[in-house]
């Protein structure tokens, strides 16, 4: 999957996260993510009190998440989130305004069936807002682009909306 991430702000209290980002997702709850996030929770593998260019992964292997650190106080700008399967169980991250972040998700056997972009958060009291446009999938012949989910989804604190066709949606609580 393919996605371009913008986001505008992110703000989070103490013991709290909030995230930007997209997700490779499998039926049976297994995943690779990737995005930014204001983490100021007890995240394995992700340092406190900081803002994050990250990539998670969720793996058959071990049925446990790991967390990665792709850059430390990344600028909120336009990045590329970029999660495809690479070999029978390696899934690779490209993430960041111009392709310079990277990971590998290895010994992960899950079959993703879809895919997710939007926010993320552990309270009422966090602010995400930001544009998600140019998503696309790949397949055996190519990539494509996804035609837009039917209605609005609200997850509380979440808010998911579709501003135009194929190409861009906002995420979160205005800041």
């Amino acid at each position: 999957m393919y996605a371009q991430i913008q986001p505008l702000c992110l703000a989070v209290p103490p013991g709290r996260f909030v995230t930007d980002e997209v997700w490779l997702v499998a039926t049976n709850g297994y995943w690779v993510e990737a995005g930014f996030i204001d983490n100021n929770a007890s995240i394995t593998g992700l340092p406190t009190g900081t803002q994050l260019a990250f990539w998670f992964d969720h793996r058959p292997i071990d049925g446990s998440s790991h967390g990665h650190v792709l850059a430390v106080a990344p600028p909120l700008t336009n990045s590329t989130a970029w999660i495809r399967k690479t070999a029978t169980d390696t899934y690779t991250i490209i993430f960041g305004p111009s392709n310079n972040y990277s990971g590998v998700s290895t010994n992960n056997s899950m079959n993703a069936s879809n895919y997710q972009v939007g926010s993320e958060s552990t309270s009422n009291a966090t602010a995400s807002f930001g544009y998600f446009r140019t998503m696309q999938y790949y397949t055996a012949s190519g990539w494509h682009v996804p035609s837009p989910p039917i209605g609005v989804k609200h997850d509380t604190p979440q808010v998911q909306e579709w501003f135009s066709l194929y190409d861009t949606m906002n995420a979160g609580s205005p800041c």
